[in-house]
């Protein structure tokens, strides 16, 4: 009888598992694969150093060493409905020590363990000469699974757009300016004059390009007052000149006024993901969420590895 594991693997792989039990073996690899990031095999075989015995092992893993690997077993007793029991762990804990590159060993349940399971997995490292044995379940969501995980993330976004258009700048020109304006359209001590002119490079006094307005406000406007939705800003401009009439006339600065105009929007991000299996440590607590488009994403080549699709 095909186990619900057995029904998702032809649903997500599009084929039938070869033998009852391999569908859960394999997803176990890609727990693992996404679990340690590192190189995943199912159904590997290896000899023992000292019993020269060949074992069948349901996923051989990565471990933080170069040099060794961890041995995973996995167990489908839902169509059974029974939980692991010790004899199933004594099976991977008899390999450990006959294997000298496996260092640890992991067992994947789709059901829960028994008690004298879960003690013999706490002892494990004294009986298997310091290599431990972790539980692992890894299930079918069900309710309250993905508590605590954020699902939706909601922003209001309050955003402030300069007007530059209406933007009011205003050169102060210094005394020499002063002069050199005077002199330029033969004014008299009172007479005033009103001229257009394009405030966009600033120069020296040789007539080289400084800067220019963009890049002077490039950095931002100030403060925006609350009251008026303007933010008056001013910048200290020693020795900068612009040109009025081609003439270079000296200013100290700059005084601007912007005004700026407001756009609310609310923006929501959602973890829509189907979420196909809980990754669950031997309390019960959930380690990771393993969504069907991470399943999706990956395969397993002739050797059985893990390996992205893309």
């Amino acid at each position: 009888m095909n186990s619900i594991f057995d029904k998702m693997y032809e649903t997500i792989f599009g084929e039938k598992p070869s033998k009852l039990g391999t569908a859960f073996e394999r997803f176990t690899a890609i727990a693992l694969y996404l679990l340690e990031k590192g190189d995943v095999q199912h159904d590997a075989r290896i000899r023992g150093e000292l019993s020269q015995t060949l074992y069948q092992i349901d996923a051989l893993y990565s471990t933080d060493s170069p040099t060794s690997k961890g041995m995973a077993e996995a167990k489908d007793y839902t169509v059974q409905g029974k939980k692991v029991g010790r004899g199933d762990l004594q099976k991977l804990a008899g390999a450990l020590p006959d294997l000298k590159m496996v260092t640890e060993g992991s067992f994947f349940s789709a059901t829960d363990y028994t008690r004298p399971a879960r003690k013999y997995a706490e002892a494990s490292a004294e009986i298997t000469n310091g290599k431990r044995i972790r539980l692992y379940h890894l299930n079918i969501p069900r309710d309250g699974d993905e508590a605590g995980f954020i699902k939706t993330i909601s922003m209001s976004i309050h955003l402030a757009r300069p007007m530059t258009q209406a933007a009011k700048i205003k050169p102060i020109i210094s005394d020499n300016g002063q002069n050199s304006i005077r002199a330029k359209f033969n004014l008299q001590p009172g007479e005033t004059i009103s001229y257009s002119a394009t405030l966009e490079k600033l120069y020296d006094s040789s007539g080289s390009i400084i800067t220019t307005l963009r890049d002077i406000t490039i950095k931002g406007y100030g403060d925006i007052d609350p009251t008026t939705n303007i933010s008056h800003f001013s910048y200290r401009l020693p020795h900068h000149f612009v040109k009025i009439d081609g003439a270079l006339i000296e200013i100290s600065g700059l005084e601007c006024a912007i005004p700026f105009s407001y756009i609310d929007y609310n923006l929501t991000i959602t973890d829509d993901r189907l979420s196909r299996f809980a990754l669950k440590d031997a309390s019960g607590a959930i380690i990771r969420m393993i969504t069907d488009d991470e399943i999706r994403s990956l395969k397993f080549d002739s050797d059985g590895n893990v390996v992205s699709k893309l």
